[in-house]
């Protein structure tokens, strides 16, 4: 009896330490930058195939270590990233990196290459890269095979450089082949080390930036992330924005121009740490789509109950 039960709580003792080191071991994260996916027909001025580009984007709240997600989501062939770096950008609108804060982004365990097949998204390593509060990186990808329908965001507001080969970690973009698109990159997470989560902006192109200025990240969610940053109660909120120009509540949604009821999954269910939404859409249902008021009351009644839902 004696034996039994020394053996018993050795069991419980061991299982309660190692459950203690997996719980420490987990990792959550929170989203702190975001953009919608979608293709629209509108490529690169040459093509991506064996270049380089750099893409400029600016995070919410900072972190010491971060993954990045990649798509390739309405793409029908494989697409290949040779090499991936990260590094903190120079100046707005300027291509230019700091060189001592280059670093090179991976893929399954430490693989610096890889292959997204046709219609998926991928998700690099968690990589340690010290990264400020509403601070602009630099994400400059080295491009193998693309496909023909390639994905992106067309209405960037922030210029993005290409030059030929593989200058992943070239200093400055010359900018001689440069346009206000994004393409492949999607979201960026940091680790949680607190209680961080995220607020995501959903809508149409009032919410994409339709109005700001290129190059000068004052879209109305960049001046909402700046606002809740200068509040010591608010700065564990991050902004994610998923709006996209000329989007609809309603209607036929296609790869050219998801609406907010057929982009939720990607758009609001697969977003990481989400808590709080805020619905800026409508506009075009009047405009384009003859909706009256009580259509789109209802419809914003389902968004509503389908976001609480997952505990927004």
């Amino acid at each position: 009896m004696k034996f039994f039960l020394i053996s018993t709580l050795c069991l419980f003792f061991c299982s309660l330490v190692f459950t203690t080191v997996a719980s420490a071991d987990e990792v959550s994260y929170t989203g702190t930058w975001a953009c919608s996916q979608y293709f629209n027909g509108e490529m690169p001025d040459i093509s991506l195939k064996g270049n380089s580009l750099r893409q400029i984007i600016r995070i919410s709240i900072p972190g010491e270590n971060l993954r990045f997600h990649f798509s390739n989501i309405f793409g029908d062939e494989e697409l290949e990233l040779l090499s991936v770096h990260v590094a903190k950008s120079a100046g707005q609108g300027t291509g230019s990196i700091v060189p001592e804060t280059d670093t090179v982004i991976t893929f399954n365990k430490g693989q610096e290459n890889v292959i997204i097949p046709a219609n998926s998204d991928i998700i690099s390593d968690t990589i340690p890269f010290s990264a400020s509060t509403l601070e602009e990186l630099a994400i400059t990808i080295n491009y193998g095979k693309i496909p023909k329908a390639l994905t992106g965001h067309a209405g960037a507001r922030t210029n993005s450089f290409i030059e030929l080969g593989n200058v992943v970690s070239k200093e400055t973009f010359d900018g001689s082949i440069k346009f206000a698109r994004w393409y492949t990159l999607s979201a960026i997470d940091v680790v949680n080390t607190g209680n961080t989560e995220a607020i995501l902006c959903y809508g149409d192109s009032i919410t994409d930036g339709r109005g700001s200025t290129t190059d000068k990240q004052n879209r109305w969610p960049d001046i909402f992330a700046e606002k809740l940053q200068s509040y010591p109660g608010t700065q564990h909120l991050a902004v994610l924005n998923h709006g996209i120009g000329g989007s609809s509540l309603y209607g036929q949604t296609s790869p050219q121009w998801p609406t907010g009821n057929g982009r939720f999954q990607k758009d609001v269910v697969e977003q990481v740490n989400v808590k709080y939404m805020i619905v800026l859409y409508g506009i075009n249902d009047i405009i384009y789509g003859n909706k009256d008021a009580d259509t789109l009351i209802k419809g914003f009644k389902e968004l509503i109950q389908n976001t609480h839902n997952l505990g927004i």
